[in-house]
């Protein structure tokens, strides 16, 4: 319940998990991982939003923008339903998308495309974000592959020719118009990795210690249900050896006693040692009651 208070209107939209407390660390690793690609998802939806107001006439960018919100859309239903990795796979896959198409559709690569190149290391961060950190090399590789294909196999404009002429050789041009974006990628892939590291580690410790604080809570608990079982079948025990020791006398007639019973169910509930004394007691005060009586 407490966990149900904490969560926002957001959470309880489209997160997994936020109506039950998670009793293993694997749910508990699915909530979280959960909960980030909800903000994720949040966070791309107000970019596109800052997008819209700047497609203006351009077809790609339109299409691109399209796109990519159906894609969040699916997304949104599968961290509801609790699938975080498809989740995760389908939010890098959409934004490289959404970029590429936005490069191509206009069916020339120019200057101003270039710059797009760098957006790419946006879904290098969801990579790491919402998969495991291995993904992030992966995400990396295929980013670069991507870029290099589109600046190789796209037509060139005018404005690019121009650039690529401004410079010493063909070769620096590439090195200058592909290194800087695929060093940045590297350099982000690895600071993410280990990163990335260094909190599932420390998140790791803290699952771990919960759990074992929730075990030995249970494991008090049962102690204690054991030790209140114990003590009541101490008691019913005791109750039943008193029972066993309550003893009913009819005295004969050839004692000249008149046929009465004495029955010592009346007696306090005592301690087992105790009764046996108590009972002897009552039956000698009662036999010495009924001789006095006899002799008059």
């Amino acid at each position: 319940m407490l966990a149900m208070q904490q969560t926002n209107w957001w959470e309880r939209l489209a997160t997994y998990g936020w109506n039950f407390v998670p009793q293993t660390i694997e749910q508990r690793e699915r909530v979280r991982r959960s909960r980030v690609n909800a903000w994720i998802i949040l966070g791309l939806m107000v970019l596109v939003v800052i997008l819209a107001g700047m497609i203006g006439v351009d077809i790609g960018t339109l299409v691109a923008i399209v796109s990519f919100v159906c894609s969040l859309a699916i997304a949104f239903f599968l961290n509801r339903a609790g699938l975080v990795y498809w989740t995760g796979a389908i939010l890098v896959i959409s934004f490289t998308v959404a970029v590429v198409l936005g490069i191509i559709l206009p069916g020339a690569l120019a200057t101003d495309d270039l710059p797009a190149f760098d957006l790419l290391v946006i879904p290098l961060i969801i990579a790491g974000t919402a998969l495991p950190r291995a993904f992030s090399f992966l995400v990396m590789a295929m980013n670069s592959g991507i870029i290099i294909l589109l600046y190789f196999l796209l037509p060139h404009t005018s404005d690019l020719m121009v650039d690529v002429t401004s410079y010493p050789s063909l070769t620096v041009a590439i090195i200058t118009f592909l290194g800087r974006p695929i060093a940045l990628y590297v350099v982000v892939a690895f600071v993410e990795f280990l990163w990335v590291g260094s909190t599932d580690r420390a998140i790791r410790r803290a699952d771990q210690a919960e759990a074992l604080a929730e075990l030995e809570r249970r494991y008090a608990d049962q102690i204690n249900r054991n030790a209140m079982r114990n003590n009541r079948l101490l008691t019913l025990t005791r109750e039943r050896r008193l029972s066993s020791n309550l003893v009913c006398v009819s005295p004969s007639a050839s004692m000249g006693m008149s046929p009465m019973s004495y029955c010592l169910r009346d007696i306090p509930i005592l301690p087992t040692r105790y009764a046996s004394i108590v009972c002897c007691a009552q039956l000698r005060a009662k036999r010495r009651t009924h001789r006095s009586v006899r002799n008059r």
